[in-house]
């Protein structure tokens, strides 16, 4: 009998110590678990505060500034996703799924209020800025540009006169501001993607409001209405494709507020 209640002190001893492991196992897992979702979170609220940081110094700075901000490649091991809402709640959110937690979170808000993302979006308060943000390779790119950088448009575009070598000035744009107030194009220019030929640049010009300006690419006397390209130094001095190009209209900074390609999908 003594050595069957040896026996059974033994065994229950082992069962005793193989509960203890297994908990102190469960526990550290559940720790390791633990800190394994607050790091992604935490790494998740750090990129998404220092993102909407540098929207807010955007926002608040002088018209004309632009910025980069840099994402890192990963957050706590996991890619992640990038969202700029706009809800109840203005911000950025950054989800890091494939954690042990499932999907961990981060986020910060901004009173900077966006109408729409990534498309470039007028201040609310101040009507003569516009706030861009736009996912890019690089990062996440934010601007604060004069409103005109999203008033015009183009109203119509003759690229193809048919002969065009000969009649220049049967080839060109016409541009309309469709914003309530006036915009100084002063310095700003036109390109083409393919050929490799010099941008134009606007002079000394204020398109009013609802008002067009048509530019033609060859030579003639400047109005207000009217401008021209002066094209020329080429066997053939047209500058749009009549198969295929791409229109893109700068502001004096650079920056580009209207990139137009043709033909345009059926």
């Amino acid at each position: 009998m003594k050595n069957n209640r040896g026996w059974i002190v033994w065994s229950i001893s082992r069962i005793g110590v193989m509960m203890a492991v297994l908990l102190i196992t469960l526990m550290v897992f559940m720790i390791y678990r633990y800190s394994t979702c607050v790091s992604a979170s935490d790494g998740a609220n750090q990129v998404a505060e220092g993102l909407s940081r540098t929207i807010m110094n955007v926002y608040a700075g002088p018209v004309g500034i632009e910025t980069t901000y840099r994402l890192p490649a990963k957050i706590g091991s996991q890619e992640y996703g990038l969202n700029i809402i706009n809800a109840d709640k203005e911000g950025v959110l950054i989800n890091v799924p494939g954690t042990r937690c499932g999907m961990a979170k981060g986020g910060a808000s901004f009173r900077a209020h966006l109408e729409s993302y990534p498309e470039p979006v007028k201040n609310a308060t101040e009507e003569n800025v516009t706030l861009v943000i736009r996912n890019r390779e690089d990062g996440v790119y934010i601007g604060r540009m004069d409103k005109c950088s999203g008033c015009i448009a183009i109203d119509e575009f003759h690229y193809d006169a048919g002969d065009d070598c000969d009649n220049l000035n049967g080839e060109y744009v016409r541009f309309r501001n469709t914003c309530d107030a006036q915009c100084n194009l002063a310095g700003w220019t036109v390109k083409d993607k393919i050929d490799d030929r010099p941008e134009y640049t606007f002079p000394s010009f204020v398109l009013n409001s609802g008002s067009t300006v048509t530019l033609y690419t060859g030579c003639g006397t400047d109005t207000t209405s009217e401008v021209y390209w002066c094209s020329n130094g080429y066997p053939c001095n047209a500058v749009w494709n009549n198969d295929g190009d791409t229109l893109y209209l700068r502001e004096s900074n650079g920056f580009l507020c209207l990139e137009y390609t043709y033909p345009q999908p059926t």
